[in-house]
């Protein structure tokens, strides 16, 4: 006699978290692979706009953050549901954490030369 238990269960086929957290990792990518296309008319926006260039740089780097953090919160989701796949969710929570990681190490990077140099 066998009993079906969630653990001995076959994991379901979808896990909607996941595949928002996947998605969203690969659009964060898409979004600042145009953003870094954009880069070079930095100064132009600036001019146009009369905004400082530092403060579009800010501006620029905001939406690639903002969707790793929604790839991180629907990843760790899709990570925590049982009995659903969860390969959707690792990849997508790590290009949200790879992303989040890199831009905090980047923003460490320019304080210490601002510091260095001011």
């Amino acid at each position: 006699m066998t009993h079906d238990t969630a653990e001995s269960a076959p994991p379901q086929r979808s896990n909607p978290a996941g595949l928002v957290s996947l998605i969203a990792g690969i659009l964060q990518i898409v979004v600042l692979a145009l953003l870094q296309a954009l880069t070079p008319a930095l100064p132009w926006f600036a001019a146009q706009y009369d905004l400082p260039t530092r403060s579009l740089s800010l501006i620029m780097a905001a939406p690639p953050l903002v969707i790793a953090i929604v790839a991180i919160i629907f990843g760790v989701i899709g990570l925590v549901s049982t009995g659903r796949r969860r390969t959707a969710a690792v990849i997508g929570t790590t290009l949200g954490v790879s992303h989040v990681v890199v831009a905090g190490l980047g923003l460490v990077g320019i304080m210490i030369v601002g510091a260095t140099l001011s």
